[in-house]
């Protein structure tokens, strides 16, 4: 019982801690969002207070919170290699340690190529997506990458 009640605890303090820099993040873009102009003049016009914050303020400031989300992202896939040689799980974290204590190159290299595409250009990728998706972009606008 005590066991299991202290690795809780240190799971929950591990997601806290994880979320201190979005919270922050948030809590810092959302004050400065707020003292924007239009948020006044949707205040001014009677808006509730609720719809400014969700439907105005948050939107804009969820700009500055999403590549964050996706450097939090790879932070989780790095993270996956001490998770798996700790409980002994096979996975790509555990592969890529024994390739390394073996020495074997090339299964680094595909590993380290492999953690990279999908925490950087898939995470990237779906990043733009949502960009487009808060900005309130149809699927007839042209964007040039």
């Amino acid at each position: 019982m005590g066991l299991n009640k202290s690795f809780s605890n240190a799971i929950n303090y591990s997601f806290i801690s994880g979320f201190r820099v979005i919270a922050r993040l948030v809590r810092s873009s959302m004050l400065e969002v707020l003292r924007l102009d239009y948020i006044k003049t949707a205040r001014a016009k009677g808006v509730s207070e609720t719809r400014v914050v969700l439907s105005h303020a948050l939107r804009s400031a969820i700009i500055t919170i999403l590549p964050i989300l996706g450097l939090q992202a790879g932070f989780v896939l790095s993270g996956s290699v001490y998770i798996e040689i700790v409980f002994q799980w096979p996975g790509i974290g555990r592969m890529l340690v024994d390739a390394i204590l073996t020495r074997d190159i090339m299964l680094v290299q595909g590993g380290v190529l492999f953690i990279a595409y999908v925490t950087y250009y898939l995470i990237s990728l779906s990043i733009f997506y949502n960009f487009g998706l808060i900005q309130g972009y149809s699927e007839n606008d042209q964007f040039y990458f």
